[in-house]
């Protein structure tokens, strides 16, 4: 019983401390991590929720023993239960507002000698088009060094309207922004 109490705040406050890392490593040294086609964000997102579901449990764990001994009343159990189910509804909502309401897309795209990468973080939200453009600095970590605007949401990654120029050091982007058949541009270099 006290086993499984254990695991769950511990496995909560990795969760939390790991979000954490990553934040600070995004905000400090403007590095993200790119994993399972997930960014940083997404990540955090996902262990604030994951810490957010152990610590819902372990609370709900403690209240029933609670009211198991007798030392807590049935209508404040379930009171204390709902909010706590309510919060963790909350929690779990405002997280997962990243990747069900904006949906961001990566494309990865790599140098034609194979040394160099970008990642193209694509987003969208009602009639706000965005996203950012990193560079892989290893096979673990990449480092945000634009961000770009399109029109009513448009999408030019998805819908193939790109063009890619790379030079030794540097990469240009050529892509559509969503209206009157306006192309921007973007230079990105590719060495600090």
């Amino acid at each position: 019983m006290k086993k499984v109490d254990g695991v769950l705040i511990i496995l909560s406050v990795l969760g939390v401390i790991f979000a954490g890392i990553l934040k600070v490593l995004e905000e400090k040294w403007n590095l993200s991590i790119f994993l399972f086609h997930m960014s940083s964000q997404g990540i955090i997102s996902l262990a604030v929720m994951i810490s957010a579901i152990c610590l819902a449990a372990f609370l709900a764990r403690i209240v029933m023993r609670l009211k198991r001994e007798g030392r807590i009343q049935a209508v404040l159990q379930w009171f204390l239960l709902a909010v706590g189910g309510f919060i963790l509804l909350a929690v779990l909502l405002m997280f997962s507002w990243i990747g069900f309401i904006t949906e961001p897309r990566y494309y990865v795209y790599h140098s034609p000698d194979q040394e160099k990468t970008i990642v193209i973080e694509e987003e969208a939200f009602l009639l706000a088009g965005y996203g950012s453009v990193y560079v892989k600095e290893n096979a673990l970590f990449m480092k945000n060094v634009q961000g770009y605007t399109t029109d009513d949401g448009y999408r030019p990654f998805r819908n193939e309207d790109y063009e890619l120029g790379w030079g030794s050091d540097y990469v240009r982007i050529i892509f559509g922004y969503g209206s009157m058949g306006i192309q921007k541009e973007l230079t990105i270099q590719l060495r600090d």
